[in-house]
């Protein structure tokens, strides 16, 4: 009964915070716009399959929908706090509208090049816009409220992640690919809509960027070394990433290998770890409530290495299944917690930098990950691959713990 109250009160505070008009613009749009951007990834790669016959194109599909991002993101963060958010936001969704719709126009392998600079342009701009969204949150809800709109954030997420690749598929399956392409810039254009509606109150101008863009991000960076949770924050965020996209890239060899299972089970898996990550936006709520961030952060951090060890020296695909639930929780967790403090504890008008630079630590983790992921398994097998990421990463965490301790020793007397 007190289980079935507490879910209540939850659901009640997720349907009061979405009576908030202006945050509720913003987070419909983007629900929309997330469920596109799923739907168009499956037909980007069924595009370029069906016009080249090779993995290889595939494979750079998947590179031109990374990469622009870890670029642009520090830069992204100080444009969001040089100019109004909602005008950031509102052009990029524009541009990204036109940009969607060029793959209507590829019919042959030789337009493909056509495709690769606009999802490299549109990635680009993702990278402007998600700071300035980031940003604009703690501007519409109250700072109690903020941990609670990052959950309801991460749950239209993980949602675009089941809902939008089966829709893309159903849509390529009745025989209009095109039809994918069209839907997403669509979405792109009712986030424009929303965005125009929606008010915004910018904080005050003093304060944001206004150098330099290389001291910008200098001053950004000093923000995060001279707080000791976002050290520890950011420290987590890479590790968090590169285990993610790590363990994505290895899936597969763990199923043919050690499991002894078939590679079409890699979606089952998936699945599992998106599930756990639901539960870790709630668990990530509860844990803000009840300790401090830095702390809860480490113990993550530990854990995630923790858990990636025992993927490693699994034979059970039961334990594998078990273990990738606990990564998804953490990492659920992690996410929420990071936003949520970060928007908590730093000054307005240079949020956009420190969360550029969040986003791009993040990304920078996906990449390292990714490579980590197909190199490490031609050396040591599937299984020691995680294995040797797993001391990897544990060098990590413990090397970021240790320079925070380091950090926040006080000096002794002369």
């Amino acid at each position: 009964m007190i289980a079935l109250q507490a879910r209540l009160n939850r659901l009640h505070a997720y349907s009061a915070l979405l009576q908030a008009r202006d945050y509720r613009l913003l987070f419909t749009g983007q629900a929309i716009s997330q469920l596109g951007d799923w739907m168009n990834r499956v037909a980007l790669i069924v595009l370029v399959y069906r016009l080249t016959g090779r993995q290889v194109g595939v494979a750079l599909v998947m590179l031109a929908l990374l990469l622009p991002r870890a670029f642009v993101f520090p830069f992204g963060g100080v444009l969001a706090d040089r100019y109004p958010k909602r005008r950031l936001m509102l052009a990029t969704d524009l541009v990204r509208a036109l940009l969607a719709a060029v793959p209507v126009f590829v019919t042959t392998a030789r337009g493909l090049w056509c495709v690769g600079l606009a999802v490299v342009a549109m990635q680009a701009l993702s990278g402007i816009f998600n700071p300035a969204r980031s940003a604009a949150i703690p501007a519409l809800v109250s700072r109690d409220d903020l941990g609670l709109a990052n959950a309801l954030n991460g749950l239209s997420t993980q949602t675009a992640f089941f809902i939008g690749p089966v829709i893309g598929t159903a849509i390529i399956a009745i025989g209009d690919l095109n039809g994918v392409f069209i839907v997403n810039a669509v979405t792109f254009l009712i986030s424009a809509l929303v965005l125009w509606r929606m008010c915004l109150v910018e904080p005050p101008r003093a304060g944001a960027a206004r150098g330099s863009t290389l001291s910008d991000l200098r001053e950004g960076w000093a923000i995060v070394g001279r707080d000791p949770t976002l050290r520890v924050l950011f420290g987590v965020a890479f590790l968090g990433s590169a285990t993610a996209i790590s363990l994505n890239v290895l899936l597969v060899a763990l199923l043919a290998g050690p499991l002894q299972r078939p590679a079409s089970q890699i979606g089952l898996l998936l699945t599992i770890v998106g599930l756990g990550t639901i539960l870790g936006l709630a668990s990530g709520l509860r844990l803000l409530k009840r300790f401090p961030a830095k702390t809860t952060l480490a113990v993550i951090g530990v854990l995630l290495v923790l858990d990636l060890a025992l993927i490693g020296a699994a034979r059970s695909f039961a334990v594998v299944a078990l273990a990738l639930v606990i990564n998804g929780v953490l990492s659920g967790a992690s996410d929420l917690i990071y936003e949520t403090t970060v928007g908590q504890t730093v000054e307005a008008s240079r949020l956009g930098r420190v969360f550029g630079l969040l986003f791009w630590t993040a990304t920078l983790g996906h990449v390292i990950g990714a490579i980590a992921g197909g190199v490490l398994p031609l050396v040591y097998g599937a299984s020691g691959a995680v294995l040797v990421l797993s001391v990897i990463f544990a060098a990590v965490i413990a090397s970021v713990l240790l320079l925070n301790s380091i950090s926040t020793q006080p000096d002794c007397a002369p």
